[in-house]
């Protein structure tokens, strides 16, 4: 017969829910416009406290070199809950047409362009290619092959050893400066890729040559418009996406989508024709 000893409270089983993707997508968000802690919390759809946010965190900047990205706190902790490291890349679906197109000279950026053509609902971005090439390899790509995994390196266009931390000051310093408009102010329908005339565009770059190819995504349809730059400068990027747009009806031009380089900070041209 169990007693209890007198003075004594039972303990009680403490329940730990895990961060789901989702919840670390708002942490992200919200820290980085500077929401405090607890109303972060009270937006999270597990119900989490002001606390648990803080150990997530776990002191992170808001903005910048080291700040708190949802998705790789959520790869880290899959990988600390299941023992697996260095596999980023969503399924071995993913995992085989990468290592497949990367053999066949693809770029990561071109793999992560047509892999939602070729296999529909499958995404992937070129980031996490680039993570799963160098997890494979001990210290962060700077040592030996790990058991069982294969070196891709060499098939890289410039088949660096160690990911290069090169240009993170001047894109930092862009962003700084606020030289393109934030992300967060684009229309939340664009997420569901369900409605034409969002757009999205990207450079395609090459060692062996000066010209790079303009690609532009609809993101609803899968469209592709490639356009040939005669070089990385603003100015021609501006010319060939507006060669590129000019035949399309105005209602399928509602957003355009693209990263902070310096060859994109033309929008407001493009925005004005």
């Amino acid at each position: 017969m169990n007693k209890t000893i007198k003075g004594q409270k039972q303990k009680k089983k403490r329940s730990f829910k895990q961060f789901t993707l989702n919840d670390r997508i708002k942490i992200e968000i919200r820290y980085r416009d500077g929401r405090s802690l607890r109303e972060i919390a009270k937006e999270l759809d597990s119900g989490r406290t002001a606390g648990s946010v803080s150990t997530e965190i776990a002191g992170k900047s808001r903005k910048g070199i080291g700040k708190y990205q949802a998705h790789i706190a959520h790869e880290k902790a899959l990988e600390k809950r299941h023992g697996k490291k260095g596999f980023r890349l969503k399924n071995v679906l993913i995992q085989s047409y990468v290592v497949e197109k990367m053999k066949l000279g693809w770029s990561p950026e071109q793999i992560s362009i047509r892999l939602p053509i070729d296999h529909v609902g499958e995404t992937i971005s070129y980031e996490a290619i680039y993570q799963f090439v160098y997890a494979q390899v001990y210290r962060g790509g700077n040592g030996y092959v790990k058991k069982g995994c294969e070196d891709l390196r060499m098939f890289l266009a410039r088949r660096h050893h160690k990911r290069s931390k090169k240009g993170f000051r001047k894109a930092q310093k862009m962003e700084r400066v606020g030289s393109l408009p934030s992300i967060e102010e684009r229309p939340k329908e664009v997420e569901k890729r369900k409605v034409v005339g969002h757009w999205e565009d990207d450079c395609i770059v090459s060692k062996q040559s000066l010209p790079r190819v303009k690609s532009i995504n609809e993101r609803a349809t899968g469209i592709i418009l490639l356009g040939k730059m005669k070089n990385g400068t603003s100015d021609e990027s501006t010319r060939v996406f507006c060669e590129k747009m000019e035949k399309i009806p105005s209602p399928y031009l509602k957003t355009l989508t693209r990263d902070r380089g310096t060859e994109n900070m033309g929008w407001k041209d493009i925005e004005k024709r």
